[in-house]
């Protein structure tokens, strides 16, 4: 009884909050993003609700308004003002004087913004069932998603351009090296973490940063990074240069008296 009397005392208190307000927390329940979908393995507490892994079109918002009436006229509100706001990409039409009672669902059916969003590119609302590549909730064509974040980087180029290994790139992820270690004890508070998104390509499992971001932490865990940079080509030019000089030693001719 104390458990279901706390429950209810807090809905209450979500329910007095303000408009404004509760349209700011659906404006952030609408974006999500779970690479940890894409890449399998372990998935942090954060990274997917629970009860949504196997519910194929489940929605933090869907659950927000069920909770209770006036959530549910809320997130309505909150849908019409998005749907007519962003009407040149949606192509939101008004809804009839009748229908304003607040009985209906503008999540989910034909008109539903939940429902058109996972239909249509979010930036130019063109037909798409492509997911962007750094916030995979959202449908995005290819084209936009180079105009959203022209930047990006694969992991394969951040470790080669930036010297980082998967341990620096994705410490939520478990690694048992002895470098993971060494960052372990190095930030005890928790390792530094950058944004990244994933998807599939060919087959294989592509990973993708924001380079501004790489750049930040390669400069966190190196230091000055022209220099280490620097230290590193010359330690690979003296490789190459003892290698040739043991590859010629080989071709000497052995002269037989």
């Amino acid at each position: 009884m104390a458990s279901t009397s706390n429950r209810e005392k807090g809905s209450e208190r979500i329910t007095k909050l303000p408009s404004e307000l509760l349209h700011i927390i659906f404006n952030c329940l609408f974006v999500r993003h779970y690479p940890n979908k894409v890449l399998g393995g372990r998935t942090e507490a954060h990274d997917t609700p629970r009860g949504y892994a196997n519910t194929e079109h489940a929605h933090p918002l869907d659950f927000v308004a069920a909770t209770c009436r006036t959530l549910r006229s809320e997130t309505n509100d909150w849908a019409i003002h998005f749907l007519v706001q962003h009407k040149d990409i949606t192509r939101f039409t008004a809804l009839p004087r009748k229908k304003k009672d607040h009985t209906f669902n503008m999540l989910r059916g034909r008109t539903g913004l939940l429902s058109w969003a996972e239909r249509h590119c979010i930036f130019c609302g063109r037909n798409s069932s492509r997911s962007a590549i750094l916030i995979n909730g959202l449908r995005s064509c290819a084209a936009c998603d180079k105009v959203q974040w022209p930047d990006k980087i694969t992991k394969t180029d951040a470790r080669e351009k930036f010297d980082l290994k998967d341990e620096h790139l994705l410490p939520q992820r478990p690694h048992g090296s002895a470098l993971a270690v060494k960052l372990e004890a190095q930030f005890p508070n928790g390792l530094p973490r950058i944004h990244y998104g994933a998807y599939i390509q060919q087959g294989g499992t592509t990973v993708m940063f924001l380079k501004k971001d790489v750049e930040k932490l390669a400069r966190l865990h190196h230091g000055d990074l022209e220099a280490h940079l620097a230290k590193r080509e010359a330690r690979r030019t003296e490789l190459r240069r003892k290698k040739i000089d043991r590859d010629n030693v080989k071709r000497v001719p052995i002269v037989i008296d």
